[in-house]
Formats: C-alpha cells, structure tokens, sequence
C-alpha cells in the first residue's frame, strides 16, 4: 500500500471496466456466471472516507451497472 492506495492482483482477464477511483471485475471465486465486484482502489472500510469525487463516480457506475445488467441478453 502506498498514499493509502492497496492493489489487490487481478488478473486482466477479469477486470471490465476501471475508472480513476474504482474497479469493476467479475467475482474471482464465485461459481456464478456474471457475479460482478465492484471495488475502490483505495482501502478503507467506510465510504465516508472516499472523496466527493470517488462519491459522484460511485453514483454513475452504479446507474450504468444496473442499467446494464437488467437489459436482457442477446
């Protein structure tokens, strides 16, 4: 951990999307397709300890995971 950051290993293969405060991979042990994780890069055990900016990117991931996966496959 450096700055308060914390890298948990990901192999590539399973991130889907990274933003400048969060990752969005799929589940490393989860024998369910599509179970997905969404964490922050930083470590801490509150989100009252994120920044506002860490906040508001929140809030947008969120809305596209939703949206995303309520959408019926093709």
């Amino acid at each position: 951990m450096a700055n308060g950051k914390w890298h948990m290993e990901i192999a590539p293969h399973f991130i889907l999307h990274e933003t400048e405060h969060w990752i969005i991979n799929h589940h490393l042990a989860s024998a369910l397709p599509g179970y997905l994780m969404l964490g922050t890069k930083i470590q801490t055990n509150s989100l009252a300890e994120l920044s506002t900016e860490a906040l508001a990117e929140l809030g947008g991931l969120l809305v596209q995971i939703i949206s995303s996966s309520s959408r019926p496959l093709r």
